[in-house]
């Protein structure tokens, strides 16, 4: 198995931790993302971006680490990867927030 593919493996577990981690920070959060435009590789319509108005301006305040960030769902592993592979990661992460908010509407 590749890196990438291994990263791969690890975005549900991700976005269920940065889910987790908004649950007790930001209770409610779920309600305020547009769902429609949720996409987590843009800096407005990611999680935080939507959250917060901007992830390049509040990212460092919720997740101080760059490992932090990744390990909670919301920043791209520090890895080489081609165009393709950035689109598919950012593709499957995003689906995987997806996932959280529909499980928490559904509670």
């Amino acid at each position: 198995m590749s890196r990438f593919e291994n990263e791969l493996t690890l975005v549900d577990a991700r976005a269920a931790t940065g889910a987790k981690w908004f649950d007790k920070n930001y209770p409610g959060w779920h309600q305020a993302i547009d769902r429609a435009q949720l996409d987590i590789s843009d800096d407005c319509h990611c999680v935080v971006g939507q959250i917060a108005g901007s992830f390049n301006d509040c990212a460092k305040d919720f997740f101080r680490k760059l490992k932090d960030r990744v390990e909670h769902g919301v920043l791209i592993p520090q890895i080489t990867m081609n165009v393709d592979q950035y689109d598919q990661y950012y593709d499957a992460i995003t689906e995987a927030w997806n996932r959280e908010i529909e499980q928490r509407m559904a509670a």
